[in-house]
């Protein structure tokens, strides 16, 4: 639910380039380490980057907008 609640805040960054994925039945550890992390939660955070590096990669904010 937290991670869902920032995007909500993440203003400068367009919908297209936000994703939300649950995974069922991690605690906060395992969804950072563990078998679950490596064949599932990595290889969609590893692709969700190399798209959007193909994409241009994140719009900077002006130095008057910070």
């Amino acid at each position: 639910g937290q991670t869902r609640a920032a995007l909500t805040l993440a203003t400068a960054l367009p919908d297209d380039m936000k994703q939300y994925h649950m995974a069922p039945e991690v605690g906060h550890y395992g969804v950072f380490n563990g078998r679950r992390f490596r064949d599932e939660i990595y290889p969609r955070v590893r692709d969700f980057i190399a798209q959007n590096e193909a994409a241009g990669g994140v719009p900077q904010r002006s130095a008057a907008a910070a």
